[in-house]
């Protein structure tokens, strides 16, 4: 499992999903592009993390059509692998996942606002990431291994 990956794939999440809008439009997709949206989430009883981006998305991948470029598909699919992933997590991990490389906290801040030694946070990091690579980021890797990846 590549750490640095899943983490770099985390980080350019929302330049993704800008990226799928901003395909979308150059495409006349008009179907395709979002309202004002958010990356806040809401909970169901299963666990399942909604947020606007993932609304689109899902939305999105079920009306792809031969007219959409692939670059446009492969990066909703990767959007789209990235949020079952999310799905697997507890609050607290989600959360984490959302300061960390959403919003882009440095480490020793989340540390303190957690009340937890920098080392604790690191182990408690490889957990999580090791999670989203078990419950779907690893699909990532193989699509890039076989060429899918823009």
């Amino acid at each position: 499992m590549d750490k640095k990956k899943i983490e770099e794939y985390l980080t350019g999440y929302k330049s993704m999903v800008s990226r799928a809008e901003v395909l979308s439009i150059k495409e006349g997709i008009e179907d395709y592009s979002l309202q004002a949206y958010s990356y806040s989430e809401v909970k169901s009883d299963t666990n399942e993390v909604f947020s606007d981006v993932e609304q689109f998305v899902t939305d999105k991948m079920d009306k792809l059509d031969n007219g959409v470029s692939d670059e446009l598909k492969n990066l909703l699919e990767e959007i789209r692998i990235i949020n079952v992933s999310l799905q697997s997590l507890t609050d607290e991990e989600y959360g984490f996942v959302q300061e960390r490389y959403f919003k882009q906290t440095p480490s020793q801040i989340i540390a303190d606002d957690w009340g937890m030694t920098r080392r604790n946070l690191y182990y408690y990091r490889e957990r999580v990431l090791e999670k989203l690579y078990n419950h779907g980021m690893q699909y990532l890797f193989e699509r890039s291994k076989n060429g899918d990846r823009n």
